[in-house]
């Protein structure tokens, strides 16, 4: 197993309060998302939301991404309907015969 540190970004609605939520979603993986009540509440789900994506995606056979640089906001996010809370990077353990892209 190899250790690769992916990006991700902590969002919340633009509509939503501090009390509302937190999202984290993953660039280089649209629909893997976390969420939790607070900034680190989401976080901490973070690890656990792209380990499943990962085992999944290994499981069917797909390619893997490489992780993006950091402050990559995908355009499916920069649509003005959320708020960038935070860009952090999340470890996953990854097998040496993955299927990188």
């Amino acid at each position: 197993m190899t250790c690769w540190r992916f990006p991700a970004i902590v969002i919340q609605d633009t509509a939503d309060t501090s009390g509302d939520g937190f999202d984290v979603v993953f660039p280089d993986f649209p629909g893997c998302v976390s969420s939790g009540v607070s900034v680190e509440a989401a976080t901490n789900a973070a690890a656990e939301a792209l380990s499943l994506h990962l085992q999944d995606m290994i499981a069917a056979g797909e390619v893997i991404p490489r992780p993006s640089t950091d402050n990559d906001i995908p355009e499916w996010l920069d649509n003005g309907a959320v708020k960038v809370v935070a860009h952090i990077t999340v470890a996953a353990n990854l097998p040496a015969a993955v299927h990188w892209g």
